[in-house]
């Protein structure tokens, strides 16, 4: 990922970006893109590094994380108490990653095992296997503990 986007994402929306500096937006997604920078006009790089607070040489390089990796905001679905819930956003992963840790059919069948209050000890067991730690380790590592 290039820089005009990881500063842009950690700082705000593309339409807030276009706003303050006065860039269309989609030439803020073609600056996001760009695998050449140089084809772009300077000045939209000086609005934008000035815009985030970062320089124009950090808004150029490609080697930024790819936010696309880790696993979205938490869902609306989601059990807060649920120990499988909590493993996936701790480790960061998406619906389809789980299932795949947990050796269900399908990202929905995942999505539906984190909306349970209480997940099946079968489910449990899958990912506690897959840590290398017992059930009983699984449930008190990635449980809600009082006071949080």
């Amino acid at each position: 990922m290039n820089g005009v986007k990881f500063h842009r994402i950690s700082q705000m929306s593309r339409e807030n970006l276009s706003q303050i500096t006065g860039i269309s937006i989609p030439t803020l997604r073609t600056m996001e893109q760009a695998i050449n920078p140089g084809r772009i006009c300077s000045a939209n790089y000086r609005k934008v590094s000035s815009a985030l607070g970062v320089s124009a040489d950090e808004l150029i390089r490609n080697d930024y994380p790819d936010f696309r990796k880790r696993a979205p905001y938490p869902s609306k679905t989601e059990h807060p108490s649920n120990c499988i819930a909590i493993y996936r956003l701790t480790k960061m992963l998406t619906f389809q990653q789980l299932a795949e840790h947990m050796k269900v059919t399908s990202r929905e069948r995942a999505r539906q095992v984190c909306a349970e209050e209480i997940p099946l000890q079968k489910h449990i067991a899958t990912l506690a296997k897959r840590e290398n730690i017992s059930v009983t380790e699984f449930i008190n590592r990635y449980s809600v503990q009082e006071g949080n």
